[in-house]
């Protein structure tokens, strides 16, 4: 058969307009697949018949079935509507470069573009919490610290595109630097449970969330190829307000990428349902108000609003991608956020035993994040070599701006931080049955750290003891890794490995206001090996998968763990430490997924876990000294030191898929046990059994989703006393569990057009999760509108 003109389809997602690959198009009996850039080339013969309707199939895309109209033209773009739910493995965060994965070789989880936009969440801690399977702590509705498998701040790692935002003052309670990536730049998300430090180091250790912009794309037809998007949304439960503008410029070489968003968060208003039993949990019945007389506390006309809790925030960022050939590309990208001051709310809820607050003002100051890298994409000619080239830098300031009730004395404490590093990675198919993964990194971190106290009614400044050290600190290290993947036969994979990082902290006290001891100069060299041993088995057509893996994490100790001096209690200090080892997590796993046919597929994993040296705050004798005196007082010395063993064991799953009528159903599961084996009491940061049950139908222009959200109940005496599990912010007997049902429905009724009503916490509970210091929203009516060009 000989052709004479060719019809041209361009795929497109329906979400953010990029290319859909390897979807595959039946007509008149021929099968055609997508290119990389979406196009499709059908042919018509000599005779002039041409393929008058065409069948369009692609994973996790809704299937279409499109009829072309040839009066107008031979050039069509076909946009293809994701589905709300994708359980395809985890292509780039497993071997930091995108690869297919046949086999799982841990248990992972991903959020996809159509996803992300149908959540339509606050904040990207709030996106997280949403997957059912990692739970979400906040000490003020500013927040946001997300907990995998038990670990969280940092004992799991967050990773940018490639860059790890872990610095080197991340510290081991709770953390909300998360919040500071716009949700809604976000093209991905994919989350490693377990230990990941084979591949990314330090911090690997519980988990990875690897958090993935959108990437320029490159125009694939003879014109500059415009598209972009833009969002509205309302939640009601704190008056919030955003505005998203993206936008993609594509010629045939170079691509930019655009993205503006506004947020102004309100109040928080928790649920008025609650049981007697809770009193006045959660509640806030007073609230403090600063005038030009001083402070005074008076009564909150609605106790389940938090006055004082919103702020706004602010995010850009704008992309370049320039294709210098079909096998070497670069991109240039650049993220920047702020906010305004952001208060914490269960430091002002502290009351003293007359009822008068302990602070007038506890805020984290404009929390600033700007990045920045160059990441350089290449293969060879036969595709059976590729790496990638990433050098990024980022500008981190944090502060704490802090005044004692009816006190004239603010105290403000800075850090600024400033990151550089270098990511080579690199993949080579030896053969088809064996790949090699080999790569270095290296970075430094250095920290600045200074204090002063403010007499609001002079307007005196005074220098004051800085959160870390006054004369700066620098954290370095250099790593090595290799990685050999063999398949030994169609049904059986084995993956090994094995990575070295070196690092070293240096910490410099220009004032140590201690005269006892030498504390000038504090610095920690350590090492620490890494290694993972996994195999897969399974047919690629079976209706079961499985892997067994034995794999290792660790936590070098950071700027954080080994260089503050300050008094946390009347009695006590804390001194730094030069003597700490690396943090060490040894874990067997064994996981399973088991599909029949589309109504069924179960993915469940076992696993435990040993945990060694780890690192907390004991009292110690410090240069011959068990006590010393600071700022005119005599206080127990105490510091950070390796001291125990500890065990987790734990397990959890994902249920899901489709029944008639269009209905789809989901039901996730997480549950984690540990103790600390020295001392005998429980591991810190383990969360009740948890997890998400969904039910979802979905109808041409219309998807409804209702879904409820749960927690089991976690007693007081499950709290360990090692750490901050906050077990003064829950009630005497613990955390009660929850049960919280939430429904939202999405209409597109046009093509570029989506428009979604939702209800969160419909029965207005009254509820708080684990290791919380504030309630969770009450009813939540949220608003959005998404429409793309």
């Amino acid at each position: 058969m000989s052709y004479s003109q060719d019809i041209q389809l361009y795929l497109v997602d329906d979400a953010n307009c990029d290319p859909v690959k390897d979807a595959y198009i039946e007509y008149a009996d021929t099968l055609v697949f997508s290119d990389n850039y979406g196009l499709v080339r059908l042919s018509e013969d000599h005779s002039g018949n041409k393929p008058k309707t065409v069948f369009i199939a692609a994973e996790g895309y809704e299937h279409r079935s499109v009829r072309l109209d040839h009066s107008k033209n031979n050039i069509y773009e076909i946009r293809l509507y994701p589905t709300i739910y994708r359980f395809d493995d985890v292509i780039i965060a497993v071997n930091r470069l995108e690869d297919t994965l046949v086999r799982p070789l841990q248990f992972t989880g991903q959020l996809s573009t159509a996803r992300i936009g149908f959540e339509a969440a606050s904040t990207s801690a709030d996106l997280l919490q949403r997957t059912g399977s990692i739970h979400v702590q906040k000490s003020q509705p500013g927040g946001g610290s997300p907990n995998i498998r038990g670990f969280e701040a940092n004992r799991i790692l967050l990773v940018i595109d490639g860059v790890r935002m872990n610095n080197a003052i991340y510290r081991g309670g709770h953390l909300q630097n998360i919040i500071t990536l716009d949700e809604s730049q976000l093209q991905r998300v994919e989350v490693l449970h377990g230990p990941g430090s084979l591949l990314y180091g330090s911090d690997a250790f519980g988990g990875v969330i690897h958090l993935q912009t959108r990437a320029p794309q490159l125009s694939t037809v003879d014109r500059v190829y415009v598209h972009g998007g833009a969002m509205i949304r309302y939640a009601s439960s704190n008056a919030e307000k955003k505005t998203n503008l993206h936008i993609n410029i594509g010629g045939k070489q170079f691509a930019s990428q655009s993205n503006f968003s506004f947020t102004d968060f309100g109040d928080w208003t928790v649920g008025s349902n609650m049981p007697e039993i809770y009193g006045d949990w959660g509640l806030t019945r007073t609230r403090i108000v600063t005038t030009t007389h001083g402070d005074s506390l008076i009564a909150n006309s609605n106790p389940y609003r938090i006055i004082g809790s919103g702020y706004r925030q602010y995010d850009a960022a704008q992309d370049f991608l320039y294709q210098i050939n079909p096998r070497i590309s670069i991109r240039w990208s650049n993220q920047f956020s702020t906010s305004t001051s952001i208060a914490r709310t269960d430091k002002l809820s502290l009351r003293n035993d007359l009822g008068m607050p302990h602070y007038a003002q506890w805020d984290y100051g404009p929390q600033r994040r700007y990045m920045s890298y160059v990441k350089l994409n290449t293969e060879n000619s036969s595709k059976r070599h590729r790496g990638q080239v990433l050098l990024s830098a980022q500008q981190i300031h944090e502060s704490r701006i802090v005044r004692r009730f009816q006190i004239d004395a603010q105290s403000n404490q800075l850090e600024k931080v400033n990151i550089y590093a270098l990511n080579i990675d690199w993949q080579s198919r030896i053969s088809d049955l064996h790949k090699m993964l080999y790569g270095m990194e290296s970075s430094i971190n250095f920290v600045n750290s200074s204090s002063s106290i403010t007499n609001l009614n002079s307007n005196e400044v005074f220098t004051a003891p800085s959160r870390y050290a006054d004369g700066g600190s620098m954290l370095w290290n250099i790593a090595g890794y290799l990685k050999h993947h063999w398949q030994l036969s169609t049904s059986f994979d084995v993956s090994y490995g094995l990575r070295y990082t070196y690092q070293r902290v240096d910490m410099r006290f220009n004032d140590p206001q201690i005269t006892e001891i030498d504390l000038s100069r504090i610095y920690n060299d350590a090492g620490a090996l890494s290694f993972s041993v996994a195999t897969s088995y399974g047919k690629d057509n079976s209706h079961w998968k499985g892997f067994t893996s034995l794999s290792s994490g660790f936590r070098s100790p950071n700027v954080d763990d080994g260089g503050k001096i300050f008094d946390p209690t009347p009695t006590e200090l804390v001194l730094p430490s030069g003597t700490l080892k690396p943090e060490y997590i040894y874990q067997l796993e064994q996981g399973i997924t088991w599909t029949y046919g589309e109504g069924f597929t179960l993915k469940a994993a076992i696993f435990g876990s040993l945990i060694d040296d780890i690192i907390q705050r004991r009292s110690i004798f410090y240069q011959d000294y068990d006590s010393l005196t600071y700022d005119g007082q005599l206080l127990n010395v105490l510091s950070n030191t390796n001291a125990n063993l500890a065990y987790l064991i734990g397990c959890q799953g994902n249920l899901s898929g489709t029944l008639p009528w269009g209905l789809h159903y989901q039901a996730s599961w997480n549950y984690n046990r540990g103790r600390v084996l020295d001392v005998n009491v429980p591991l810190d940061h383990i969360p009740p059994f948890f997890g998400r049950l969904s039910l979802d139908w979905n109808r041409d222009i219309i998807t409804v989703s209702q879904w409820v959200d749960y927690a089991f109940a976690k007693d007081s005496s499950q709290y360990s006393p090692l750490s901050v599990d906050n077990l003064d912010e829950a009630l005497p007997f613990g955390t009660p569990g929850y049960i919280i049902w939430n429904a939202k429905a999405e209409i597109r009724p046009l093509e570029y057009l989506h428009l979604s009503l939702g209800c969160l916490n419909i029965l207005d509970k009254g509820y708080r999760p684990f290791g919380s210091s504030v309630h969770a929203a009450g009813r939540n009516w949220t608003l959005s509108l998404r429409t793309t060009f």
